[in-house]
């Protein structure tokens, strides 16, 4: 598997477009409002379109020269830890996966590729930070090989069909998406590349577990019980199956929580009942 860097202008202008009007995710748009101020008074896509294109043509030269550095980068990345990915989740990679650099302040993802927010680096001239790319990469190659993974385990064709077969919400799966990430990155085998804990997503921090008497981050709950998983000597698709059985008892709770981070005001989270503990038993 390789990964090619590439700048891809439709690709950002879409992904703003999307992120800014269609996303159900309040707190992305948020971020992307306290990021670009001047975002506030657009209307309409067009309006997005235009400022893009600004924005490109604008930093022209500091883009260029950061995705270029961005690309030195990637391609010193040992290929090894790809193939860790790998046996971890028991699915190959795609020979070839994109990586495109987005203005964005935050790294999404498609099918077979994914974004690194450049922003920063081109907006405030901050020096692009290798450990910080190896971990963003691999937490979004883990996204997309986990999808690839449990499309092949439960045969369907779409996250939809998965969360309608498994009996879970649709939004619980895409939190369970987000956990692998963590879950794979402090593993045993990624120890060599990962020599400190990783945490994924901010909002998973917030949302606490109760379980044998400890309180826990999601993120934390789920990878313990990855470990003790493993212990059974199960295989890993044995042992994602297993995943999915504990996703399904607190399915209800998470999906909640995760609506209430998305959908209202960080004001509102203690009202809304974000921080109270979800109980495992």
């Amino acid at each position: 598997m390789r990964l090619k860097v590439e700048k891809n202008l439709e690709l950002d202008v879409a992904k703003f477009t999307d992120f800014f009007f269609e996303s159900k995710r309040r707190q992305l748009k948020e971020f992307m409002l306290r990021s670009y101020s001047s975002l506030r008074e657009i209307k309409t896509k067009k309006q997005i379109k235009d400022f893009v294109n600004r924005l490109y043509k604008k930093f022209r030269t500091k883009i260029d020269s950061v995705t270029k550095e961005l690309k030195d980068i990637i391609k010193k990345i040992d290929l090894k830890v790809f193939s860790e990915i790998e046996s971890l989740l028991n699915e190959k990679f795609d020979q070839d996966i994109f990586v495109y650099p987005t203005m964005l302040p935050m790294s999404p993802y498609g099918k077979n590729y994914f974004n690194l927010s450049i922003m920063y680096n081109v907006l405030g001239n901050k020096p692009l930070d290798s450990e910080k790319i190896l971990s963003g990469s691999i937490h979004e190659l883990s996204h997309l090989l986990f999808i690839k993974k449990i499309k092949r385990l439960f045969k369907c064709k779409s996250l939809k069909e998965i969360a309608d077969k498994k009996g879970i919400s649709l939004r619980s799966l895409d939190g369970l998406k987000e956990i692998y990430a963590p879950i794979i990155q402090n593993h045993l085998k990624m120890k060599k590349y990962f020599p400190n804990k990783v945490v994924g997503n901010s909002e998973y921090s917030l949302i606490k577990i109760e379980y044998k008497g400890l309180l826990l981050t999601i993120e934390d709950f789920f990878i313990g019980k990855y470990r003790e998983l493993e212990k059974k000597r199960l295989n890993r698709d044995q042992i994602d199956k297993e995943i999915f059985k504990i996703l399904k008892k607190i399915d209800k709770e998470f999906s909640e929580k995760l609506t209430i981070y998305n959908t209202v005001n960080q004001k509102e989270f203690i009202k809304k009942g974000l921080y109270n503990p979800i109980k495992f038993k």
